[in-house]
């Protein structure tokens, strides 16, 4: 199974797989979204989940920078916005 959640407060986005921090910062690259994507199912069969995510903006300013676990981000401070 491969687990990809995006997440975004204000003009910062984290980018989790499997939850696992992949990447981070004001702007996530279509190039190398697709490249981590491809290094992860190269040579694999996955079934793919996606689920966007907003992280609530106080709750953010004090962290300054997404948890390299997703599940660290406590419930009351995530909100699912979208996905498939």
């Amino acid at each position: 199974m491969l687990e990809i959640k995006y997440v975004r407060c204000d003009d910062w986005k984290g980018l989790y797989v499997n939850n696992k921090l992949n990447m981070e910062g004001h702007s996530l690259l279509l190039f190398d979204i697709m490249k981590m994507l491809k290094d992860c199912v190269e040579n694999a069969l996955y079934t793919f989940y996606y689920n966007e995510y907003y992280v609530d903006d106080n709750w953010m300013e004090d962290q300054g920078s997404y948890p390299l676990v997703f599940t660290d981000i406590p419930e009351e401070y995530r909100k699912r916005t979208g996905g498939f």
